[in-house]
């Protein structure tokens, strides 16, 4: 439906639903875009959860447009998300989408629909843009930062930049042969999630945590179906790399490829594979598949405040971007869910 603006505005009309050609073709004018903000990722949320599609195309009056992914949650009225909760980046896509005026009138145009809850997350790139351009005061604004690295200089280069003790662990795997596995069906995603499931069940024993919850908490915070989805609709552009010993899965990587390349989830068996860095092989050969792809940003994700996850990714050369996620929702919703969470870590011993 469309819906024109007055002429204090950059935006002469909105769309919503976005048309799909006409989203692809905004995504195709941004650089920067991710395979986050593309229509399929959206139909592959659609597709495993409880949201609808409430993208919306914002045609701007300099003859542009710009598009936000936004989903609406169908069992919480007025509820939306770019993105939600474990679905990676959301924000503007397009020509003008880190642009202060257009991203106030585009949260603006949010704001007039008054939603009781409403996150979002843009790309790492636009800094706190976001925050800083919001027309009124939203409810919370949460501070983070992310690693991504600058492809457009080259592998050559990128070898060359990559730290002394990353080049020796990524040596170190070439010189095993390891057998490295790629694609993106089923065989490889049981692969990740066996390793998924390892992980959790050692991090449950180092902090305390009972495995009835820590089980059920991951299943929840990252559901299997999730990578079902978007493998079903992204095919070879949702790639996995697998590295096996003995038959067995010991370390997997996945990456979203698009306009740029993101790193999305990775595991480990830090017993058999731990001192091999073959983590940092694993990127490094995504990293090459990206510059062979014509991706000029590979994202490695969030960092949060962990240091040692810092060095690993600037290992790889790539830098730290805050950032900020704009909340509006409920007064006081985010510290009543945080403290809820603690009291019920603290009742349990859970130290992590």
């Amino acid at each position: 439906m469309a819906v024109i603006r007055g002429s204090d505005t950059t935006i002469a009309r909105v769309r919503s639903p976005a048309p799909r050609l006409l989203w692809s073709h905004v995504l195709a004018q941004d650089p920067l875009a991710l395979p986050d903000q593309a229509p399929d990722w959206t139909d592959a949320i659609v597709a495993a959860e409880p949201w609808a599609d409430a993208s919306r195309l914002y045609e701007l009056d300099d003859g542009t447009a710009v598009v936000l992914p936004l989903l609406r949650h169908r069992r919480m009225p007025r509820s939306f998300a770019s993105l939600p909760y474990g679905w990676g980046f959301g924000g503007l896509v397009g020509p003008r989408a880190n642009d202060p005026a257009v991203i106030a009138d585009v949260l603006g145009d949010l704001v007039r629909m008054h939603p009781l809850r409403l996150r979002l997350r843009a790309n790492p790139l636009g800094g706190d843009v976001w925050a800083a351009s919001c027309p009124v005061r939203p409810h919370r604004v949460l501070s983070s930062r992310a690693h991504v690295l600058d492809l457009r200089p080259g592998p050559e280069a990128l070898w060359s930049s990559l730290k002394k003790e990353t080049r020796r662990h990524i040596r170190r795997c070439i010189a095993f042969d390891l057998d490295v596995e790629v694609g993106s069906g089923g065989e490889f995603i049981e692969a990740y999630q066996q390793l998924r499931r390892l992980s959790v069940t050692r991090w449950a024993e180092r902090t305390h945590e009972p495995l009835w919850l820590a089980v059920p908490r991951a299943q929840l915070a990252e559901p299997p179906r999730h990578m079902y989805s978007l493998a079903e609709r992204l095919g070879d552009r949702y790639r996995m790399w697998v590295v096996r010993i003995d038959g067995q899965p010991v370390a997997a990587n996945v990456v979203a490829f698009g306009r740029n390349a993101h790193a999305t989830r990775a595991a480990m068996d830090r017993e058999r594979a731990g001192s091999l860095g073959v983590m940092a092989y694993l990127d490094w050969l995504a990293i090459q598949d990206a510059c062979a792809a014509g991706a000029q940003w590979y994202h490695l994700g969030d960092s949060g405040t962990s240091a040692p996850l810092s060095t690993y990714k600037e290992g790889l050369g790539a830098a730290a971007h805050g950032y900020a996620e704009v909340r509006f929702e409920p007064a006081g919703w985010t510290a009543i869910d945080t403290g809820s969470r603690r009291m019920v870590k603290r009742a349990l011993g859970f130290v992590g």
